[in-house]
Parts: C-alpha cells; structure tokens; sequence
C-alpha cells in the first residue's frame, strides 16, 4: 500500500503503515547520515522498536560509538549513561523467540557503544592540571533527581564523572563518601 492506499475513510493512516513509515523515516534518517547526534543518542529504544534494518542499527551503534563524532557532539558523560541506563532497563516484548534473540543482540550492540562513547566524553571535559581530590557524595541525600522529567540521580552523575577523572585529570585521589 501506498501512504495514499493506507487512509481509512475517515482520513486516519492504518497502523501497519503508519509503523512503516516510523521505521523508514528512522532508516532513511540513519543510512543517509543526516540523524543529528543528540537525537540518535536520545531514540535508540524508538528506532529499536520501530524495527529498523540490523544495517541500520550497526550503523548507528558505529556513529554513536565514534570518538570523533563524541568529542564534537560536547555531550556530557553522564548524558551516556542515562541512555545506557535507560537501554539496560527497557524491555521488547516479543513472543517470537527468535525476535527476542534478536532484539537482545541488537541491544548488546547499543550498550557497548555506548559504553565505549561514556568513555570517549571524558575527553570533552576541561583538563585539570596538577594535583586534584574529588570527592563524590553518595550518601541518601544525593538520591534526588535533575529535573522532574528525569530519572537520573545526582549521585550517578558524580559517581560517572569521579570514575572518568582519569581522562581530565592530570593527577587525582578519588575519595566517595
């Protein structure tokens, strides 16, 4: 059917088509390499569950684990780990087996890139010279979130950014309390 073809009667798109068109505008957005960054970054759960090509995915796993396409992002690192967070708790129901296996590879993919790219974003950090001491509250009180429409905790944002001070830091104690 065509996009034409797929109206109903009362000018609504079908379903079908309509998650069609999701994945190939996601698709199409992907292989021509004109899917911004942040926005590729900030979808991988929509382009998983629009179903995207396995090409498609390995290309954008590749963008978004590029250590050049990191540092001129300026992404913050701890911008990697609430989209790995949010990945590594997500679930893709399928009851097609071989739908699951798939999807669970396809995320694998997702949350190494990611991890590789957590890792690059430590370079978009000023460097410091000499000798530094981080110290990362951990307590309860740290438990509460950035902002109402996010999950990430004040906490986990000084706990990555102390893990990666190895990358702007000339010299470093890491103390957490």
């Amino acid at each position: 059917k065509t996009g034409q073809d797929a109206k109903k009667k009362d000018g609504s798109i079908d379903k079908v088509k309509q998650e069609e068109l999701k994945r190939d505008a996601w698709e199409t957005k992907i292989m021509s390499k004109k899917l911004p960054y942040m926005a590729g970054l900030r979808n991988i759960r929509n382009i998983i569950e629009a179903g995207v090509s396995p090409e498609a995915h390995k290309m954008l796993q590749d963008y978004l684990s590029n250590e050049k396409a990191v540092l001129g992002s300026k992404q913050l690192p701890f911008r990697f780990y609430s989209a790995y967070k949010a990945l590594k708790t997500a679930s893709f129901n399928s009851s097609d087996p071989f739908v699951r296996k798939s999807l669970s590879g396809v995320v694998d993919g997702y949350l190494k890139a990611l991890n590789r790219a957590l890792f690059y974003s430590g370079k978009n950090i000023p460097k410091l010279k000499g000798r530094t001491v981080i110290v990362t509250d951990l307590s309860g009180s740290m438990g509460g979130t950035l902002s109402k429409d996010s999950d990430m905790t004040y906490k986990e944002v000084g706990a990555v950014l102390s893990t990666l001070a190895g990358q702007f830091c000339e010299e470093f104690i890491n103390i957490g309390f």
